[in-house]
């Protein structure tokens, strides 16, 4: 079990500092980009910029119960493309009107959801690395910083039951919103039909881990693909949309 944050060794506490700074440094230029006075900037800059953000800080947290240093440096990786998408895509987004706040509140989770199911993708490479180490008796430097395997598919079960849970109420409150604009409950377009295919993906995971205990190799490809096609639905669509076809 990892330590208490006041109980590290100062070594420990300055590292949590500095990663705490970066964090909150990385929000501060998030609000000044997101929020413009004709209202909400969610482009797809700003977009992936917040998604790296979020993965980042759901880390960090879970990082005083669950030993998982080894994912910064990816994190950084991740978070440091998204600050560059930030600056080369500033004319494409769609400004949304902050005085909806049910809808904001939708975009909320909808981008919890997101992040919560990222960081499973993240979790599912590990347990696969670790899973082949195991069987191959190896031994790399970059998963020591990782609980072992059976705490680390039990906090990937636990981060994906809440993405799932969370993606659910995004999707249905989607749906609402979609009726009350467009008078359909549902769009068959691509980015709703790889959501939907998503969340039956991660749907049918859960459920196979929990009533026959499925784990393992099968619990991360399936992770990876149930997260791809959240990935393709809607960071994927914005990109066409907003950078390809130009349009906000």
């Amino acid at each position: 079990m990892s330590k208490p944050f006041f109980n590290r060794q100062p070594s420990h506490q300055g590292e949590y500092l500095i990663i705490a700074s970066a964090i909150a440094l990385h929000a501060a230029s998030l609000v000044s980009a997101l929020f413009r006075p004709n209202g909400l900037d969610l482009g797809i800059g700003n977009t992936l910029s917040l998604l790296a953000w979020l993965i980042t800080l759901f880390v960090f947290a879970s990082n005083f119960w669950q030993k998982l240093s080894s994912l910064y440096p990816i994190l950084f990786l991740i978070s440091g493309v998204s600050a560059i998408c930030q600056v080369i895509l500033p004319g494409h987004h769609i400004p949304l009107n902050t005085s909806l706040p049910l809808f904001r509140l939708h975009l909320l989770v909808a981008l919890s959801a997101y992040s919560l199911l990222s960081i499973t993708t993240l979790l599912a490479i590990f347990i696969a690395m670790v899973d082949y180490n195991l069987h191959h008796i190896r031994s790399s430097k970059l998963l020591q910083g990782l609980p072992p395997l059976l705490a680390l598919e039990k906090l990937l079960f636990n981060t994906m039951a809440g993405g799932f849970i969370l993606l659910t109420a995004a999707m249905l409150s989607g749906a609402y919103f979609t009726h009350r604009i467009n008078g359909a409950w549902f769009q068959a377009n691509h980015k709703n039909i790889f959501s939907l295919m998503s969340w039956l993906v991660f749907g049918y995971l859960l459920l196979g881990h929990y009533l026959k205990g499925w784990r393992g190799r099968m619990a991360a490809r399936l992770t990876i693909m149930g997260s791809s096609m959240l990935l393709l639905g809607y960071v994927g669509s914005k990109f066409v949309i907003e950078v390809l076809l130009h349009k906000n």
